[in-house]
């Protein structure tokens, strides 16, 4: 296999130059939303062939492509189609991808792009703006909201986080949500994790509905604050972005009743945290806060924008994820509030072992890319 490098402008080049399909390896999250997103701005929808997942439960499901319904595959697409291809993958954690893709004879002679990588480089890029006002008085409640569910003490380097939020914001109202004061049975997903006790997967819907109806800020416990809060309440929502443009709702807030807000909860309502063969859906709920809001205008260019058809915010990652978690570099700006530490405490042994083999690898690995 030929590992390349180079920006998404030159994979499109390259696409165009050689007349080959494009096959994208992860239904994932970046899949789903960054990878669509930039296919269509380089114009190669028309070029993209299919989607491969090693995840049975994504084999069989398609993904909308500017009006097109891509299937997803299995990996065996790659050997039976041998060499007619060039594969971009879409998976942060590429290290076992590429373990994967090194044991298949038939990708020998394939070309490799890898979008993680692309987005990062952008993402990096000095950009201009800082947090925009649309009110001259506040908006959104002096109060950070938590959730800690299990029952479990509360880890020392997550304590140090939510001490951080004393000092750095010491007049805001911090609220904790756990089983004594919040209903996990209100939503299936919800009561389906508390049941198999994936703790970190209960606020990804849990911190959506507390701040529609109480409004603040919410934080998830792996969040530093080095930056007080109070310039973010003059707006009536605002939410975080990762690297890759993606939504990430572990640094946000609002007024109650945010319209935004309550499109995110909708499309997560049916959402269910088992599998109907009884395994559990350890999708990221990237997938599930990010694509409501490209329904309403949400450009994932990773800049700062206000969402076209809604009434929030997305700041771009120098503001509150300057930690990338795939190299292991922290970037912080004059824009940044906070750092998020990805704990990875959601994530299961095998995904936390795979991140970090990455995190370990990645400048070697950067740097072994030939252009």
């Amino acid at each position: 296999m030929i590992l390349k490098k180079g920006s998404m402008s030159e994979f499109a080049h390259r696409i165009k130059e050689t007349g080959k399909q494009i096959i994208v390896y992860g239904a994932g999250v970046l899949g789903q939303t960054a990878a669509p997103y930039w296919l269509h701005e380089h114009q190669l929808v028309d070029s993209v062939l299919c989607y491969v997942d090693a995840d049975p439960h994504k084999q069989g499901n398609t993904i909308r492509l500017s009006g097109r319904q891509i299937p997803t595959k299995s990996l065996s697409v790659l050997e039976e189609l041998c060499g007619e291809y060039i594969l971009l993958v879409s998976v942060s954690a590429f290290e076992p991808v590429i373990q994967t893709l090194s044991q298949m004879h038939g990708v020998k002679s394939t070309e490799i792009y890898f979008l993680p990588v692309m987005l990062l480089d952008m993402a990096h890029k000095p950009k201009e703006g800082g947090v925009i006002r649309t009110s001259d008085t506040p908006l959104i409640p002096k109060r950070i909201h938590y959730c800690w569910f299990s029952g479990n003490p509360i880890p020392r380097p997550l304590q140090q986080c939510i001490d951080s939020w004393k000092r750095v914001c010491p007049d805001y109202e911090i609220i904790r949500w756990d089983e004594s004061n919040y209903d996990i049975c209100k939503n299936k997903y919800m009561q389906q994790a508390y049941a198999h006790q994936k703790w970190g997967y209960i606020p990804d819907y849990a911190r959506l509905d507390i701040i529609y109806h109480y409004g603040g800020i919410y934080l998830d416990t792996d969040v530093e604050l080095i930056r007080n809060l109070d310039e973010l309440l003059y707006q009536p929502a605002f939410c975080s972005t990762e690297k890759w443009g993606v939504i990430n709702m572990g640094i946000c807030g609002a007024q109650p009743g945010n319209a935004d807000i309550q499109a995110m909860l909708t499309h997560r309502a049916s959402a269910s945290f088992l599998y109907p063969d009884g395994t559990e859906n350890l999708i990221s709920s990237g997938i599930y806060d990010t694509l409501p809001l490209v329904e309403r205008g949400l450009q994932l260019n990773g800049k700062t924008q206000v969402i076209p058809n809604g009434t929030m915010i997305a700041y771009a990652s120098e503001f509150f994820q300057p930690f990338d978690y795939i190299s292991g570099e922290t970037y912080i700006t004059k824009n940044t509030f906070s750092i998020h530490h990805f704990s990875g405490t959601w994530l299961g042994a095998q995904a936390q072992k795979e991140r970090e083999n990455t995190r370990k690898r990645y400048h070697k690995f950067v740097e072994a890319l030939s252009k």
